[in-house]
């Protein structure tokens, strides 16, 4: 009975509708425009703006569509004289002290009030006052305030609180003394916050990098996937000629519904800079440019010699890789005898044996319907901050509990600390905590780990633990989370983390790793330069290659998604003849390993479904009390993460933007 659809009328004609929407969602169904300002479908109602009044039958005024909820048998007019007459007046108000700043405003062509007044207010005012002025806030190097075209639809202020989780807007005065603002002179805090740019209907708040720099026809825009976390939100790249100017989000509904996080937003200035576009080799601790066909004979004379020397050579790729260039570095190994594939720290030994082991496991729409969430050593606000709006959605509904293993951590929602050790786990596993009665009676039950446990020496105990639960709880969701992109990649390909120098001579390493000192000679593939590489005395070639905006890339995102990025930029022929194709370096190796197996197309690989659908966890049978916990100390507190480097600097592409290291160099967001 609830799903029962109720009739309607709509301009005379009859439709059933579901019974639970708005007299605005109502006309958007039959494809009827009703203007809105304050309405946003994933915002509470407000109701502030008045331009979306309709008529209702037997009404004595016409009524806010945005806040009306239809009933049975409701009557609604949208294009009578009285609709017109009132939405002319509402616009007519809103205007009046707006200023005409269009020819010079960063919103000019994207503008909802200008689309607005064009399509539903009157080409004059009867207003001849003087407009009113007030003075534009400081809210952080990323968002630039124009409070004197604010028109109070408090979008901004009702994000900040209902989605961010940081009251920090609001507005103070009455009437036309209204202002939008923060309340004491501080910043409107970091990780979402550039979502009110496209929140804002006006131009009121902009982005404060892009400011000045274009008109919107001017732009042309490719979709793409933002590759500074592991979660793979769907954004839209826009460029002007062979400058990207702006990376804006797209809806996925089942990732990043329409956020992005400020990273993704901003990073793009760090494209440019720092950027590795000729092929270098390191003579007496310097590193020289050199032609594209010398870097291939050197890398060609350099394995022939580490082969004959029995010495240990290994490739060094960044955090933004694609899955093509995974597979045919590893296939460069492959050509060569003794060959290893070594990927992230030495201490991390996460099995890359089973799809399941690795990943996220739940869905990112059941995040908000999970009843209980355990958390342990892992902060989603900067680690993952689109999962951590997901857990905020479903706290707000009040369906989810969060509890965390860890040290004491803002979530902006409410979440409870547990403990600061490993000895909770043990405790948790013996049934000796009172959260084991929680566990044991949710019905939707997550854990979330972060992946920097599995970078400890209490790695395996933790991963052991979460498996004895999975076998006593079967309906537990286990998940671990990812910080960048290329994680998953690696991990679905099979390659994990090995130490044997001793016998082997070439492998593949990551940007921002604990280097193998028994590696004599590093080679690096990358886009850009960072001083952690400059300073590596191993290295011996540093071999440049294309962005991501530069060319199409595979990613496997946190839920084993496979997505890619497109080519928005078109390099000119003098830098595109600098970049090395690590395809051409495979065929290289023909001359020193005659049997060349032919590379097999990385699409018709992912075409087997079965990859992404399996979702049985691999259970390890335990022996001697189900877990070996002789070795492992549990009374080591967690350690806390570096909040604002993970933050900011997660990859080697935000390490170079100016903007995110304005950011980073912040150290407190709610005071300067």
């Amino acid at each position: 009975m609830k799903n029962k659809k109720i009739q309607i009328q709509i301009n005379g004609v009859f439709v059933k509708v579901a019974p639970q929407i708005t007299v605005l969602q109502a006309c958007e169904n039959v494809g009827i425009e009703i203007p809105r300002f304050c309405f946003h479908e994933r915002l509470q109602i407000a109701g502030n703006c008045r331009i979306c009044l309709v008529e209702i039958f037997k009404s004595p005024k016409p009524q806010a569509a945005c806040a009306l909820p239809v009933a049975d048998g409701i009557q609604i007019y949208t294009d009578t004289p009285l609709v017109k007459k009132a939405r002319e007046s509402v616009l007519e108000l809103i205007l009046k002290n707006h200023p005409l700043d269009c020819p010079i405003c960063d919103q000019g062509g994207e503008c909802d009030l200008q689309d607005e007044a064009w399509n539903f207010g009157r080409p004059w005012s009867r207003f001849i006052e003087k407009k009113r002025s007030v003075l534009d806030k400081n809210i952080g190097p990323l968002i630039k305030t124009v409070i004197n075209r604010c028109i109070h639809c408090t979008r901004c202020v009702r994000f900040s609180t209902e989605i961010a989780g940081v009251e920090v807007l609001g507005t103070t005065s009455r009437g036309e003394g209204t202002e939008i603002g923060t309340y004491i002179d501080q910043l409107f805090e970091r990780e979402l916050s550039g979502n009110v740019i496209d929140l804002c209907p006006v131009g009121a708040l902009t982005s404060k990098p892009y400011s000045f720099t274009t008109r919107p026809w001017e732009l042309n825009s490719v979709n793409s996937i933002d590759l500074c976390d592991a979660i793979g939100s769907n954004v839209r790249l826009d460029s002007r000629g062979n400058n990207l100017l702006r990376i804006l989000p797209r809806l996925n509904e089942g990732i990043n519904e329409e956020w992005i996080t400020d990273k993704a937003r901003f990073c793009l200035d760090g494209l440019n800079n720092q950027r590795l576009l000729k092929p270098m080799v390191k003579t007496n601790d310097q590193l020289k440019e050199i032609s594209i066909k010398q870097s291939i004979i050197y890398f060609y004379e350099l394995i022939k010699q580490n082969l004959n020397t029995g010495s240990s050579i290994s490739f060094l790729i960044g955090k933004t890789v694609d899955l093509e260039t995974l597979i045919f570095t590893e296939k460069l190994c492959e050509r060569l005898p003794n060959n290893f594939i070594k990927v992230g720290k030495l201490k991390n030994k996460l099995s890359a044996t089973s799809i399941t082991n690795f990943g996220f496991n739940s869905s990112f729409i059941e995040i908000e319907k999970a009843d209980l969430c355990l958390l342990i050593g892992t902060n989603p606000r900067t680690e993952g901050t689109l999962v951590n709006t997901r857990l905020r959605k479903g706290t707000v509904k009040g369906n989810l509990e969060v509890y965390y293993v860890g040290p004491a951590i803002n979530l902006t929602y409410k979440a409870k600390q547990l403990r600061n050790n490993y000895g909770f786990l043990l405790n948790l596993i013996e049934g000796k905590r009172r959260f084991c009665i929680s566990l044991l009676k949710a019905k939707k039950p997550i854990i979330i780990i972060g992946k920097e446990m599995f970078l400890t020496k209490n790695r395996k105990f933790i991963f052991n633990s979460c498996n004895f639960l999975k076998t006593k709880i079967p309906n537990l969701q286990i998940n671990i989370l990812h910080r960048n992109a290329r994680e998953m990649n690696r991990l679905f390909m099979g390659i994990s983390s090995q130490n044997n120098a001793k016998t082997s001579h070439l492998g593949i390493s990551l940007e921002n790793t604990s280097l193998n000192k028994n590696v004599k000679n590093w080679i690096y593939f990358g886009s850009h330069l960072n001083q952690k590489i400059l300073r590596n005395k191993n290295l011996k070639l540093c071999l440049p290659i294309k962005t991501f905006v530069e060319k199409e890339g595979r990613f496997i995102n946190l839920n084993k998604k496979l997505q890619k990025t497109n080519k928005i930029i078109s390099n000119s022929d003098n830098i595109k003849s600098r970049l090395v194709n690590i395809q051409n370096l495979i065929f290289i190796t023909e001359l020193l390993n005659k049997n060349f197996r032919r590379l097999v197309s990385f699409t018709k690989a992912f075409n087997n479904k079965e990859l992404f659908l399996n979702k049985n966890w691999q259970r390890i049978r335990l022996k001697n009390k189900l877990i070996s916990y002789s070795k492992v100390i549990l009374t080591d507190p967690i350690s806390t993460l570096d909040n604002e480097k993970i933050l900011f600097q997660s990859n080697i592409i935000c390490q170079n933007s100016h903007t995110l290291a304005k950011c980073a160099r912040i150290k407190s967001w709610t005071n300067f």
